[in-house]
C-alpha cells in the first residue's frame, strides 16, 4: 500500500524499499562481477542537488538512473511548503509563574487571550483546549511550539508569560509566524489580580496593531462588553476554566452556577456552562432549573455578551435541544465549516449527526469524520470517542473500535467481551461499583455500543445489571436502581411477569425513592397495563411535581383511557408552562399525547398531525421521557406505514435507540415489515431476526408474533 515498507521475499535479503518508489532489481551474481565498472547513464541531466541517486536495473538492460527522493524521475521538484493560514492564529499556554493558589488567574490568562482575539482583526482563533492538552505543564521551545502550530495549519501564533507579583499581574505576549519563526510584535501589560481584563485588553490591541493598520478590520471588544464587569464573577470563571483544564468538570459546572448567581447577564458563563456540562463527563450533575436546554437558551438571551464563535455554537445546540432535528444538523453542519479548527465545534456536528442526522438518511461516514477531527484536536473528549467506538462497530469496523478503545477501560472490555463471546458475567463481576452515580452507564453502555446486536446488547447489560443487584455491599437505594434497570430489560424482551417480580422486588427495597416514577410507570405499561392506572393516580396523589411527571401521567393516562387522570394532568402541565417560560419540546410533547387520545377515539387523522408535530420537537440527550418519545414515535410510524409513506416510518423506528429500549424489540419487528413492503430483502432479514432473538423468552402470549417473525424470516431467506 502507498507508504508502507515492503520487504523483499528472497530469503536473506535485508533491503526495504518505500512502495510508492520505482521497483528495484538486482542484477545476477553473474552479472554483476561482468560488469566491473557499471556506466551511470542518466535518463535525464541531473539540476538538484538534494537528487537521490538509486541504483536501478531496468529489466531489459544494464544502465542505472538517477531518482528523486519523492520517487520521482529528474528534474527534482522543489519541497511543497505547507499550506498555512495566516488569519489563523493558535494561543499557546503562557509560562506561568506565581504561587500556586494564584496560579488559576495566569492560566485564565490564556482563555481570556483567546476570547479577546478571537474575531478581533479578522482572526480565527483555535481553541485553546487543544493546545492545552498537547503542550502544557513544562516549558516548550519556539521550536516545537511553532511546529504544533503547524500541525493545527496556523500561520500565527501568540506565546508569552504570566507572573504574579503580590497583587498584581505582569503579563508578555509574543506574535510568530510559525512558518519562519519570526516574532512580528511584543506585548507586554500589568493589572491588578483582582481585574486582569484591562491587560488582557491591551495585549490584543498590541498584538493586532499592525495587521489592524490600514484596514477595515474588526476593532477590539473590551473584556467587560462580553464578559463580566464584576471582578468577582470573573474570578469564578476563571477557577472553572481552570477546573476543566484539569478534568474537574462537575466542580467547574458548580462554579460556574456561583458567578452566574453574581452576574445573571454573563453571556459567556453560560456558554461555558453548556460546553462543561455536556461536553465534560457523562453524570454531569445540574439543578433543575439549569436543564442544557435552559442554558443554551439564556445564553442566547443575552447574545450581545458572547463571542461570534459562541453564539453560532449556542445557537447551534439551540436547535438540538429543541429537536428542530433539520435544522440542528443544517446549523451543525455550517458551524463546523466556519470554525474548522475547532474541537467543540465538531463535537456538535457529531452530536447532531448522531441523534438527528443518521435517522434522517445521513451516512455514517460523515458522523465518524466530525468525530475524528473532534478527537484529533482534542483527544481528552470521553463523549466524542465512545460515539465513535459505536460508529465503528455500527458499520462493522471491529479494529478500530479495539484500537481506539483500551483493553483496561469498560468500553474497551465491553467491546472484547463482545467480540470474543466471553461470558458476560466475567466482566460484570470484574467491575468496581462505587456509587449510585456510577451504576448506570456500565448497564447502558452496552445498549450504545452494541447497537448492530441487540440481542448481545441486552443480554451483557442485564448482566451487569444483575452482579450489581447482588453485590453485598450495594445500598439498598442503589439496589432498588439496579433492580428497576433488570425490570426495564426484561419488559423490552418480552418477559412481563419477570419485569414485575424485578420491580416488586425494587419498590420493597426503596419504596419512596424519587426514581421510581420515571422508571417504574414505563414499564408497568409494556409488562402489566391493568396496573398502569392504579399506580400513576397514586403517583399523581403523591404531589404535583415536576413538569416531566405530568406529562409522564398524562402519557400513562392517555395510554390506558383513563380520562380523568389525563384531564388532570395536562392541565397542572399547562399551568406550569404558564408559569414560566415556554419550552417548545413540552408543548410538542403535550401535542403527542393528545395524537395518542385522537388515536383511542379512531381519529387517525388528527392523530397523526398532532404525533407529527411532537416527533418534529422531540430533544436529545439523557431525556428521562425517552420511553414516551419512543411509544409515541412507534404510535407515528405504524400510522405512516398504513399511509404508505414507507421512509417516514422507517426513520421513526430510531427512537427506540438507547434510553428508548424499553420499545427496541417492536421496533425491528416493525422494521421489518417497512423493509419487506419497500422490497429490501437484507435490512427485512436484519430487522426480523434482531426481533426473535430479543423476543426468543418472551412470555407464551408474546410467541404468536415471534412464530409469524420466524415464519416471514423462513420464507425471506429460501433460495
Amino acid at each position: 500500500m502507498t507508504g508502507e515498507m515492503t520487504r523483499s521475499a528472497r530469503p536473506g535479503n535485508t533491503t526495504e524499499v518505500a512502495a510508492r518508489h520505482l521497483p528495484l532489481k538486482r542484477r545476477s551474481r553473474a552479472a554483476s562481477a561482468a560488469a566491473a565498472e557499471p556506466r551511470l547513464q542518466p535518463r535525464h541531466t541531473v539540476r538538484n542537488a538534494t537528487l537521490l541517486l538509486t541504483i536501478v536495473l531496468a529489466p531489459s538492460s544494464n544502465f542505472l538512473f538517477a531518482q528523486c527522493p519523492d520517487g520521482s524521475v529528474p528534474p527534482c521538484r522543489s519541497p511543497k511548503a505547507e499550506a498555512l493560514d495566516t488569519n489563523l492564529l493558535i494561543v499557546m499556554p503562557l509560562e506561568l509563574s506565581g504561587p500556586q493558589d494564584q496560579r488559576y488567574i495566569a492560566e485564565g490568562a490564556t482563555t481570556l487571550l483567546y476570547y479577546s482575539l478571537d474575531g478581533f482583526a479578522g482572526w480565527r482563533v483555535v481553541n485553546p483546549q487543544s493546545a492545552s492538552n498537547r503542550m502544557a505543564g513544562s516549558r516548550v521551545s519556539l521550536e516545537a511550539a511553532a511546529a504544533f502550530a503547524r500541525t493545527r495549519k496556523a500561520g500565527r501564533m501568540v506565546v508569552g508569560q504570566a507572573i504574579i507579583l503580590g497583587h498584581g499581574i505582569h503579563l508578555r505576549a509574543e506574535l510568530y509566524d510559525t512558518r519562519q519563526g519570526r516574532r512580528l510584535t511584543v506585548a507586554e501589560a500589568t493589572a491588578d489580580l483582582a481585574s486582569p481584563g484591562p491587560a488582557i485588553d491591551s495585549l490584543a490591541t498590541t498584538l493586532a496593531r499592525e495587521r489592524l493598520r490600514g484596514s477595515s478590520l474588526t476593532a477590539p471588544r473590551p473584556i467587560a462588553e462580553y464578559a463580566t464587569s464584576s471582578p468577582e464573577a470573573l474570578r469564578l470563571f476563571l477557577i472553572a476554566e481552570a477546573l476543566q483544564r484539569h478534568g474537574l468538570w462537575q466542580e467547574s459546572v458548580d462554579t460556574l452556577i456561583h458567578a452566574l448567581a453574581i452576574d445573571s447577564t454573563f453571556g459567556l458563563a453560560y456558554y461555558r456552562l453548556y460546553i462543561a456540562s455536556t461536553m465534560g463527563e457523562i453524570d454531569i450533575q445540574l439543578p433543575e432549573r439549569w436543564s442544557s436546554s435552559e442554558i443554551a437558551r439564556k445564553g442566547l438571551h443575552y447574545a450581545n455578551r458572547l463571542t461570534r464563535r459562541s453564539r453560532d455554537l449556542l445557537q447551534s445546540v439551540a436547535a438540538q435541544q429543541e429537536g428542530r432535528r433539520l435544522d440542528a444538523v443544517s446549523l451543525a453542519d455550517d458551524l463546523a465549516h466556519r470554525y474548522p479548527d475547532d474541537a467543540e465545534a465538531a463535537y456538535v456536528q457529531g452530536e447532531s449527526g448522531w441523534h438527528f442526522g443518521l435517522s434522517l438518511g445521513l451516512p455514517p461516514s460523515r458522523v465518524m469524520q466530525a468525530f475524528e477531527r473532534q478527537l484529533a484536536l482534542d483527544s481528552a473528549s470521553q463523549e466524542g470517542r465512545l460515539h465513535l467506538v459505536s460508529l465503528f462497530l455500527m458499520t462493522g469496523d471491529t479494529t478500530r473500535a479495539l484500537t481506539l478503545e483500551p483493553a483496561s477501560e469498560l468500553r474497551g472490555r465491553i467491546v472484547r467481551t463482545s467480540l470474543r463471546g466471553d461470558d458476560p458475567a466475567i466482566l460484570a463481576r470484574s467491575l468496581e461499583v462505587h456509587d449510585l452515580g456510577s451504576l448506570d452507564d456500565p448497564i447502558l453502555q452496552p445498549l450504545v455500543l452494541l447497537d448492530r446486536t441487540p440481542n448481545l446488547a441486552f443480554a451483557l447489560a442485564d448482566s451487569i445489571a444483575a452482579v450489581f443487584a447482588g453485590r453485598p455491599d450495594l445500598q439498598p437505594e442503589a439496589r432498588s436502581f439496579v433492580l428497576l434497570r433488570r425490570s426495564q430489560l426484561s419488559a423490552a424482551r418480552g418477559r412481563h411477569g419477570e419485569a414485575m417480580r424485578l420491580l416488586d422486588a425494587a419498590k420493597s427495597l426503596d419504596p419512596q425513592s424519587s426514581t421510581l416514577w420515571w422508571m417504574v410507570l414505563p414499564t408497568v405499561l409494556i409488562a402489566h397495563p391493568t396496573d398502569a392506572d392504579r399506580l400513576a393516580t397514586e403517583t399523581a396523589a403523591a404531589g404535583p411535581g415536576r413538569l416531566n411527571k405530568q406529562i409522564l401521567l398524562a402519557w400513562s393516562a392517555a395510554e390506558t383511557d383513563d380520562t380523568t387522570l389525563y384531564k388532570s394532568s395536562t392541565e397542572i402541565a399547562d399551568s406550569m408552562l404558564r408559569k414560566v417560560q415556554p419550552v417548545p419540546w413540552v408543548t410538542d410533547r403535550l401535542a403527542g399525547i393528545r395524537g395518542v387520545v385522537a388515536l383511542r377515539q379512531g381519529d387517525s387523522v388528527s392523530a397523526r398531525r398532532l404525533l407529527q408535530a411532537s416527533y418534529a420537537g422531540a430533544p436529545y440527550g439523557r431525556d428521562l421521557l425517552a420511553p414516551v418519545r419512543a411509544d409515541l414515535s412507534l404510535l407515528l410510524a405504524r400510522l405512516d406505514l398504513a399511509a404508505g409513506d414507507l421512509p417516514a416510518a422507517w426513520q421513526r423506528t430510531y427512537d427506540t435507540f438507547w434510553l428508548g429500549f424499553l420499545y427496541r424489540a417492536e421496533a425491528e419487528e416493525l422494521r421489518g415489515q417497512i423493509a419487506e413492503q419497500q422490497g429490501d430483502t437484507t435490512a427485512a432479514v436484519v430487522a426480523y431476526r434482531n426481533f426473535t432473538e430479543l423476543w426468543k423468552d418472551a412470555d407464551p402470549e408474546l410467541q404468536p408474533r415471534v412464530a409469524k417473525a420466524r415464519e416471514t424470516l423462513a420464507r425471506l431467506q429460501r433460495p
